[in-house]
């Protein structure tokens, strides 16, 4: 019964499916994380909630450089004042917004469901991979020894784990099955896959523009897999190509995209050079995370030293896994489809700053090489060579490799499912004031340490049916002390020492000018400081009211929370730190 289980998908099937998702399951109880509370605030019933982003199926366009929109985001406080007045967060993804949709509506107070609605979608995911294993690598044990890598990837955690990362499972779920289907037209014959593949490719776009990845296994398998002269190969690909090619026509006409938060997201087309850099610099990262790890969000918290030498190594361990890969990748067209698609499907996600989230796409390349590799060893497959200096150094980087994938991976991707709730950042929110007069009045945050707790505030009270200030003005943001002097009665300078935290809202090829002005309502913030890139480092806030008005609510950050603040008496200068 055990070689049955072994080598008849059949029975594969449905356990590896299992262990996928029991692997996962403890993540049904953590709650809610950051990223969830953003989504879901969202899909609130508050007014504010509904006045900036009106659709329910257009929650992913978080802000989209619109004058009036974005007027508005400012006013309020979801969006910080130094931002980018062009800037762009917006992505187009309907049919994950749908579920999450569903998500609100059906179980809105039960966040297990929510969870168990992403981990069914994992496990679609993983039927459709294992499919896809079984019927393009030769060997059962091989298709099957993949399959069971895949499932238990622990870079696939933060999207299992998590309800917001729910778009990237559900983009390579239609993805894949896109592959799958090509697959089956392509070699069989089967009419259907020309209209079903890219529909299904569609759906994967609709669902997160990642999607676009798995254009790199459709040319790989045009290239080494696809039967028929180069014309009938190129023209196999056209109904995918025209499905893109729309998307992003759509995607652009109807503006979607990102724009002036580099490095964060980056725009190809637009911003080249530094997407060849992003490229050069984040590619070896990627896959180093794929194949051996660290997790590559690790990679941009590093200091340049230290992110020198994580790079060095990971050329390094390229190189080695390379070499020692390059007899099967030789004899093996499908190894050399595994490879060369995994190479393509780096390509679009160095587009966004490094995370496991992302590897979706390459891990299915990866996850067949290394099967095809580990099994070919076991097996004597003929591709082996024959010299020492191979087999050994091969033998080796099999061992390793299996336990980094079949024991550590598993382990961490359990770890990941057993995450608390995200209580620190329901503490901050917490801290910020909920009495009904809030709705009326205008919050002054003297500092924060990370600007992008204060809207993550905002998302949880939402979603909580609390109420949220009717505006904020977050004075400043990072690490260090901030001098707030009191020039006169309405009006305050604020100097801060040390680099402001720009994060996210202002690319640095989108600097501040001198004299810049911004108004808000109830206040008019002037640039008065720049340092020589053009950020700022001082500014004046003048109020329309007297600083003392209770209509102004001042608070400060201190050991991780909000704490009531003293505005300053008329010519008196406080060092908040």
């Amino acid at each position: 019964m055990a070689l049955q289980i072994l080598t008849d998908y059949r029975w594969f099937l449905p356990i590896v499916t299992a262990v996928a998702i029991g692997l996962a399951l403890p993540s049904v109880r953590a709650g809610l994380c950051c990223d969830d509370y953003v989504v879901l605030g969202i899909l609130s019933a508050s007014d504010t909630m509904r006045d900036v982003y009106p659709s329910r199926l257009d929650i992913f366009n978080f802000f989209d450089g619109r004058p009036e929109r974005m007027r508005r985001l400012l006013d309020v406080g979801l969006l910080p004042w130094w931002t980018f007045p062009e800037a762009r967060v917006a992505f187009w993804r309907p049919v994950s917004a749908l579920t999450h949709w569903l998500d609100s509506t059906a179980w809105r107070d039960v966040p297990g469901l929510m969870h168990m609605q992403s981990l069914l979608w994992f496990g679609a995911l993983v039927v459709t991979v294992t499919l896809t294993y079984r019927r393009l690598i030769e060997r059962t044990s091989a298709a099957l020894v993949a399959a069971l890598l895949y499932a238990v990837d622990a870079a696939h955690a933060a999207a299992v784990t998590t309800i917001s990362g729910r778009n990237t499972i559900l983009g390579a779920l239609f993805g894949t099955l896109a592959l799958l289907l090509h697959d089956r037209w392509r070699r069989t014959g089967w009419r259907a896959g020309v209209m079903l593949a890219p529909a299904c490719l569609a759906l994967g776009l609709l669902s997160s523009e990642g999607a676009v990845a798995i254009g790199g296994y459709l040319v790989a398998h045009s290239v080494f897999l696809d039967g028929g002269g180069w014309r009938r190969r190129l023209l196999a690909l056209l109904p995918h190509a025209v499905v893109v090619a729309a998307w992003q026509v759509l995607y652009t006409g109807l503006g979607y995209g990102v724009l002036g938060v580099a490095p964060w997201y980056l725009k190809p087309l637009r911003e080249p050079v530094q997407f060849a850099a992003a490229l050069a610099r984040n590619g070896p990262i990627l896959l180093l995370a794929q194949w051996t790890g660290p997790p590559s969000e690790t990679f941009p918290t590093l200091s340049p030293r230290d992110a020198a030498v994580r790079w060095a190594v990971a050329v390094l361990v390229l190189i080695v896994v390379g070499a020692i890969l390059a007899p099967l990748v030789r004899r093996d067209p499908v190894a050399r489809f595994w490879s060369l698609g995994q190479a393509l499907a780096i390509i679009p996600i160095c587009a966004a700053v490094p995370h496991d989230r992302y590897l979706f796409f390459v891990g299915l390349g990866a996850m067949g090489l290394l099967a095809q590799f580990a099994c070919g060893l076991l097996e004597e497959a003929p591709w082996r060579s024959r010299r020492r200096r191979w087999r050994w150094p091969a033998t080796v980087v099999a061992c390793v490799l299996a336990i980094l994938h079949l024991i550590v991976s598993p382990i961490r991707l359990a770890q990941s499912a057993t995450r608390a709730s995200d209580a620190e950042l329901e503490r901050v929110s917490d801290s910020i004031p909920t009495d009904p007069v809030v709705r009326r009045q205008i919050v002054v945050l003297a500092n924060v340490t990370n600007i992008l707790t204060v809207p993550y505030s905002f998302f949880i009270k939402t979603y909580k049916g609390q109420p949220i200030p009717a505006h904020t003005r977050v004075l400043s943001s990072g690490n260090g002390p901030v001098s707030v002097y009191r020039e006169d009665a309405q009006t305050v300078r604020v100097r801060w020492q040390g680099r402001q935290e720009h994060m996210f809202f202002r690319a640095r090829e989108q600097p501040m000018t001198p004299r810049e002005r911004i108004r808000l309502t109830g206040t008019d913030i002037t640039v008065t400081a720049l340092t020589e890139d053009g950020w700022p480092t001082e500014a004046t806030f003048h109020f329309d009211q007297n600083l003392d008005d209770p209509d102004l609510r001042w608070l400060r950050w201190e050991s991780g929370r909000f704490v009531n603040f003293r505005p300053p008496a008329v010519g008196e200068t406080i060092v908040v730190r």
